[in-house]
């Protein structure tokens, strides 16, 4: 579906293919509801509020600091991105030959809009075509001495008939037996996955293994999505392509600019869907009866500014998986980009990295190693940020990273 929704001109079509992806949500929406007041139930059985809360409170994040967050995120992501917005419907109203006023959700080359599309018309494919993805994130990872051929070898990494289209990681054992399971092609999309679930893999192996089984794991799951997240940005990196992939600099030269473009696009797409999924989720939780489906269209519209479809009163919300599979979840993904770029400024600014060239520096790998991934839960998350970053989590870095660059 992704990959019609993503290459098809035929408005028609589109719609179709958009409209049979939400045809989950219909199925698994009532069940989902009654899931929700059960576990809403539970929560207040304990003394929380709701579900949601409590599952912030145990992961100890406190729900007024991350709304907070969330607010000044709303706040520096959000002119930018009306911009950047302008931009794409300009562009989509070109490529569908449609006026900007007929845009609707299956127009924006993703089932829920989260990803950017690439307007920049720089096909990072090309680099990536008939090239071995897995290979080349183990050459990667091995020129930082972070080593992952065990990984590797455990690993179900390709497509298979029947098999899921999602690609996780999971510790078997919190004893160094780490598997990750995707469906890698050779293209940039899925070197993206790799040096993600790579990452986020490597950080997994690599807890200390004389902690005590309970603090065997990360110290948050937004700390180890920011290890991944940070490593998967080198997929469109010019280093990383001039370094890994041999490109010649003229080339380099010549896509520079559109790289990091690509690159901005993507965090403010991303950012402004996690602003739809944070209060959505919140707002599920704390009131399961109101009108859903109109609430999600009420936040898609607010905070990605895509009109919601003529005429519509179907639970669109239901059809993403997470808030079945990952529950009050979501909402750490935008942490994780924050910290990302909160470790970036730090290896800058303490001469870990320079000119942004990862490839081949063991100093990051010795980083990551020795500060973050031996610890495991030993100390509380914000602790550790604090402790190894010299800060607490902040959108500066993001801000200054992303927001008024163009």
């Amino acid at each position: 579906m992704e990959k019609i929704l993503s290459n098809t001109k035929n408005s028609k079509k589109l719609e179709k293919v958009w409209k049979a992806s939400k045809k989950v949500g219909e199925e698994v929406a009532e069940n989902l509801i009654k899931l929700v007041k059960m576990r809403n139930k539970a929560a207040r059985y304990l003394g929380f509020k709701n579900y949601f809360e409590m599952r912030l409170i145990l992961s100890e994040q406190n729900p007024e600091e991350i709304e907070t967050i969330y607010e000044e995120l709303d706040l520096l992501t959000g002119r930018p991105y009306a911009e950047l917005k302008y931009d794409m419907d300009d562009y989509f109203s070109e490529y569908y030959n449609i006026p900007v006023k007929d845009l609707r959700p299956w127009h924006y080359q993703n089932r829920f809009f989260q990803e950017a599309p690439n307007i920049y018309k720089i096909d990072f494919d090309k680099y990536y075509h008939k090239k071995d993805i897995v290979n080349l994130s183990e050459i990667f990872f091995e020129s930082i001495k972070l080593e992952i051929d065990d990984i590797i070898s455990n690993s179900d990494l390709f497509e298979e008939e029947g098999k899921t289209e999602m690609a996780f990681t999971r510790d078997i054992n919190r004893n160094g037996d780490v598997r990750i399971l995707a469906n890698i092609r050779d293209n940039s999309s899925s070197m993206r996955t790799m040096l993600y679930e790579s990452a986020f893999a490597i950080y997994l192996k690599n807890i200390d293994k004389n902690l005590p089984y309970t603090l065997k794991e990360p110290a948050h799951f937004l700390i180890n999505d920011a290890v991944a997240v940070l490593f998967s940005r080198m997929a469109t990196s010019p280093s990383w392509l001039k370094n890994i992939l041999n490109i010649d600099e003229k080339e380099i030269n010549k896509i520079s600019k559109e790289c990091f473009k690509k690159l901005r696009l993507e965090k403010f797409v991303f950012s402004r869907f996690a602003q739809v999924m944070y209060h959505f989720e919140k707002d599920l939780y704390a009131n399961p009866d109101r009108d859903l489906n109109k609430h999600w269209w009420d936040l898609v519209e607010k905070y990605q500014l895509i009109k919601r479809p003529d005429n519509r009163n179907l639970p669109d919300w239901a059809s993403k998986i997470h808030l079945i599979t990952q529950p009050c979840q979501y909402h750490n993904y935008m942490l994780g980009e924050l910290l990302a770029s909160q470790f970036e400024n730090y290896l800058r600014k303490n001469r870990i990295v320079k000119d942004k060239n990862f490839v081949g520096n063991t100093k990051v790998g010795e980083y990551f190693q020795n500060h973050i991934f031996r610890y495991g839960n030993f100390y509380q998350w914000n602790e550790l940020i604090e402790r190894e970053t010299g800060e607490k989590l902040s959108a500066d870095h993001f801000k200054n990273q992303f927001i008024g660059m163009k």
